[in-house]
């Protein structure tokens, strides 16, 4: 079973590291643009990781910012291109539906994925 859980600074090297497995990463999946999104548009890292043990298996990146009406906006990557999830179908299937789980506890007003 796959675990899901936020990005976490201490992870940096692992999960620079896992994203050079992924055929399919862009810039948008580094943290170097996702911290760039925080500093100048005021969009919260959301970065999701599917773990297999130790192992990074999935990456989805996502971004919450607020929304015209004082609510929450979830979505994959505001301000970028396409931002497809990143893994194998289990596990961006985890990914998936623990933001759906994380979208509905949370009381996001809007989510959004960006991806064929």
């Amino acid at each position: 079973m796959l675990n899901v859980q936020e990005f976490k600074p201490e992870n940096a090297d692992e999960y620079n590291n896992a994203l050079k497995g992924f055929s399919d990463a862009s810039i948008y999946h580094t943290r170097p643009w996702a911290n760039l999104l925080q500093a100048t548009l005021a969009v919260k890292p959301k970065t999701l990781i599917a773990f297999d043990g130790k192992d990074i298996v999935g990456i989805l990146p996502l971004g919450e910012q607020k929304d015209l009406l004082g609510g929450h906006r979830l979505v994959s990557l505001p301000f970028s291109h396409l931002v497809p999830p990143l893994g194998n179908k289990d596990a961006i299937n985890t990914l998936l539906q623990y933001t759906l789980n994380h979208f509905r506890d949370k009381n996001y007003s809007f989510l959004e994925f960006k991806y064929d």
